[in-house]
Order: C-alpha cells, then sequence, then structure tokens
C-alpha cells in the first residue's frame, strides 16, 4: 500500500495496486497479514477510507480519528466470532463480547451481549448492550461478576 501525502487531502494520491496484487496472490495469508493499520491525520486518512470504500475490495474502519484499520472484503470480529460460533454449535444469543474500538461493532452485532469499556470509541457505545469500566479497571471482570456470574 502506498500513500504519497501531500500539504492537501484533495492531492492525496493512493495506490492500492500493490496491495490487491499481494491479496489475489494470497500472499497476504502466506504472510499472516490479517489486517493493517494505517497513523496519521484524520483528512488523509479519509481520502485514503475513500478510496478504499469507492474499490469495495477492502472493509476499513476508524478505531479513532487518527487510526484507519484495513482488511480484506468482508474480514472484520464480526464475522470471525460468527464463524467461531457455528464451528463450535453455539448461539449468539448467549454469547458475551468486550471491545472499546469502532471496530467491534460487527463483533457486537454477532452476539447479543456487547460490553464497551468506559474509555470505548463513541460510536461502539452506541452498539453496547451495557457499559462497564475500562480494561485498566478491571471493567471485564467486574461485568462478567455483575450480569453473568
Amino acid at each position: 500500500l502506498h500513500s504519497f501525502p501531500t500539504r492537501r487531502s484533495s492531492d492525496l494520491k493512493v495506490d492500492l495496486s500493490r496491495f490487491q496484487q499481494l491479496q489475489t496472490l494470497q500472499q497476504l495469508q502466506r504472510w499472516k497479514v490479517f489486517r493493517i493499520n494505517l497513523y496519521g491525520e484524520h483528512t488523509i486518512l479519509k481520502a485514503i477510507a475513500n478510496k478504499l470504500n469507492a474499490d469495495q475490495s477492502f472493509y476499513s474502519v476508524f478505531n479513532y480519528p487518527t487510526v484507519l484499520e484495513i482488511n480484506a472484503k468482508n474480514v472484520n470480529k464480526g464475522s470471525a466470532v460468527t464463524f467461531l460460533l457455528k464451528m463450535f454449535h453455539l448461539s449468539g444469543q448467549k454469547a458475551v463480547a468486550f471491545g472499546d474500538g469502532a471496530n467491534d461493532i460487527e463483533m457486537f452485532q454477532a452476539v447479543k451481549y456487547g460490553i464497551a469499556v468506559k474509555n470505548a470509541n463513541p460510536l461502539l457505545k452506541q452498539v453496547a448492550y451495557q457499559e462497564t469500566d475500562s480494561y485498566d479497571q478491571s471493567g471485564v471482570g467486574k461485568a462478567l461478576y455483575k450480569w453473568f456470574l
């Protein structure tokens, strides 16, 4: 993936051909690359996200305004959780997930109980079943004890 940031985000040039070539050749799987995170100025990352969305070969999400996560199309935490639930013959209606980033939204949609930690992305909090304390305040343990034990 090559990006050539300039002073104005409208002048941004993004070349996705190498990433697409790697994806087509399945070299990403051989290299065990599951996602690419880009860190930078939001306006530049937004231009990259727009290009990715127009291409429709990728899944991208802003975890935070300065962090853009890129995965292959249809690859996200929700599809992974759905796969695992099916594999183990479990129901999403009895599953719990914890998260803090916007990349957890699909995972929360795959289970009945999506619990956002206190410092989570506001977009995730909107789809959360409940909110708990932050990770460093033992939020996961507190939530399990309070709602599920």
